[in-house]
């Protein structure tokens, strides 16, 4: 009697992405309120800049069944509204926004950045990055275990976690998002610390500077860089002095994740 084959991690991200929009079609997803609560605000950024063409909120004055009175503005000591929560998410999400944005009339819906398609554009965000970062822990893991291990640690990633949680029932927070990026992150800072490049340098930085963006704690991310792979004082040692010789390659990583997050000071400003 023939063994049954053991599923390959590929196979096992493949059947995660089929299952997901299977369920995605099934279940209330589509029509919950997923754009709510700490999602509303960052998703808030896209619809406020391109429908409505004002940051600043000044039509809640007039418009007064608008979604956006939902919104946890912060008063200015100037009068201004200004967005607490950072733009990171919304710019990962801009993408299907986009998608939805012109679907929406050719399906007669309004464009309003709250109608069903935008609901359903968005709810496949966190699955669409979720998946990305499954695919760079593949990347990852794959150097140091055999196929068995990766399919593994996958799964339980995606279901003995709150990863599933955050694909399905609350979407539109930063945690899947964040997931993908720091998946990213790791695979770019392995990359960069076995040959340093110009190319893994920019990626490095504009990924790191998208980690802050999302969550401004997250910068607690830049730990990492110094502590991966490091078991005694002279791989301390080891350390300061490859990040020494590559000097060039730290301030660019540095101006791209300051660059990243200019926009945001900008805005606050």
């Amino acid at each position: 009697m023939s063994k049954i084959p053991f599923p390959s991690s590929k196979t096992l991200i493949l059947a995660i992405i089929l299952f997901s929009i299977f369920f995605n079609l099934k279940t209330k997803i589509w029509n919950g309120p997923i754009i709510s609560s700490d999602s509303f605000n960052y998703y808030s950024y896209l619809p406020a800049t391109i429908i409505k063409h004002d940051l600043t909120f000044s039509f809640l004055d007039t418009d007064k069944v608008t979604p956006f009175h939902n919104l946890w503005l912060y008063g200015t000591p100037n009068g201004n509204r200004i967005i607490r929560m950072t733009m990171g998410v919304s710019f990962l999400e801009s993408p299907f926004f986009f998608i939805a944005h012109f679907l929406a009339p050719l399906l007669g819906y309004p464009q309003d950045g709250f109608s069903k398609p935008y609901v359903i554009s968005l709810s496949f965000s966190p699955l669409f990055y979720a998946c990305l970062g499954l695919i760079f822990l593949r990347k990852i893991l794959r150097k140091y275990f055999d196929d068995k291990i990766v399919m593994l640690t996958l799964l339980a990633t995606f279901c003995a976690t709150n990863l599933e949680h955050y694909c399905f029932i609350e979407p539109l927070m930063s945690h899947a998002f964040s997931f993908f990026l720091f998946a990213a992150l790791l695979y770019l800072i392995l990359d960069f610390f076995k040959s340093p490049a110009w190319k893994n340098s920019i990626l490095l930085g504009t990924v790191t500077g998208m980690i802050i963006l999302v969550r401004p704690t997250n910068i607690l991310v830049l730990i990492l860089p110094l502590s991966i792979g490091i078991l005694s004082w002279n791989d301390i040692k080891n350390r300061i002095r490859f990040l020494g010789n590559n000097i060039k390659y730290l301030i660019t990583i540095l101006l791209f994740l300051v660059a990243i997050n200019i926009p945001q000071m900008l805005y606050w400003h």
